[in-house]
């Protein structure tokens, strides 16, 4: 293997490596909104709860 050969391997497992990384940030921000949207609707069920009881 010449040096462009390893050169050019050493390119692609940085992008592999970029790949990679980004595939997992992706998946922690998807992981991250669904946490926010439970929150939101424990937040907005606790808000009704709270209305109905005040109403009675």
């Amino acid at each position: 293997m010449n040096d462009k050969d390893r050169e050019i391997d050493s390119w692609n497992q940085r992008l592999r490596n970029v790949a990679d990384d980004q595939y997992a940030k992706e998946r922690e921000i998807r992981r991250q909104k669904q946490l926010l949207d439970e929150v939101d609707y424990v937040h907005n069920r606790n808000n009704r709860l709270f209305h109905e009881i005040g109403s009675k």
